[in-house]
């Protein structure tokens, strides 16, 4: 399936650039990067591990390796969210391919993926009026946020205040029509920040006796505000007109916060 997904993003790509002078160039650099991806399995540490190493000696031997980065991240951000492959996996390549990269690059690559996502954050695209299309958006929504949760998990980039933003959009947007008409969107998103990073953000609400040597996202995480996200999940699992999924995934939150405040 993998295959498949890789042959419509060249097409897609080749389609909106065309006429460009170095498509031909980009189109082989992003064929080498996307056959190392597709030997992505499943948890898997050792294909992790060789698609890292596949993709940074390919990009170590252009002799201008800063095209191959930005093609790169823009691959990653697209496979994040709709490909066959997971959030978590390629996480895990992120980490493990810029560890085999000069440290410029490496920090140059981390800068690329983090104006990628604070550009994709201005989404979710929404299609309330149709069913599927809106399923197909708020599951790209939940893997961005997962994808980037894991990234700031694994001390690859700090991406915290991206689920920061997504728990205001759920509980502390003062538009209350607007906020109604994202829940389906942004609480399955939340729960994944729940799941992925809820022991760091309840360590932190721990910090507030400390809070002159907490970092700046991290002050933003008090006992006050974790209450309140904990009862708007609770409160959105029995709200009327929700997605039975966004309901379940309010229920998975609260009862995953309760038990890191009963076990940490």
């Amino acid at each position: 399936m993998m295959d498949q997904w890789s042959a419509k993003y060249l097409k897609d790509w080749q389609d909106d650039f065309a006429g460009e002078p170095d498509l031909v160039e980009d189109l082989h650099i992003q064929r080498n990067l996307l056959e190392a991806l597709e030997g992505l399995y499943p948890s898997d540490s050792s294909s992790q591990q060789r698609a890292a190493s596949s993709i940074a000696t390919f990009v170590k031997s252009k002799s201008d390796p800063e095209e191959s980065l930005i093609l790169f991240q823009a691959i990653l951000l697209d496979a994040a969210t709709t490909s066959p492959l997971q959030p978590p996996d390629l996480a895990q390549v992120v980490v493990s391919f810029t560890s085999q990269l000069p440290g410029q690059a490496s920090k140059k690559f981390y800068y690329e993926i983090a104006c990628s996502v604070r550009e994709k954050f201005n989404g979710p695209e929404k299609h309330n009026n149709n069913e599927k299309e809106k399923t197909k958006s708020i599951q790209a929504w939940i893997r961005l946020n997962a994808f980037v949760a894991y990234l700031t998990q694994l001390h690859a980039c700090s991406l915290e205040s991206y689920g920061l933003w997504t728990f205001y959009r759920v509980f502390d947007e003062e538009n209350e029509r607007l906020r109604r008409e994202e829940l389906d969107y942004h609480v399955p998103a939340a729960e994944a920040w729940v799941q992925i990073m809820g022991e760091e953000l309840y360590q932190w609400t721990k910090l507030d006796i400390d809070r002159e040597n907490k970092k700046d996202n991290q002050a933003l995480v008090d006992r006050v505000r974790w209450d309140r996200w904990k009862h708007g999940f609770a409160d959105c699992a029995r709200l009327e007109g929700l997605r039975t999924e966004t309901k379940l995934a309010a229920e998975s939150a609260w009862r995953c916060m309760n038990n890191l405040e009963s076990n940490m």
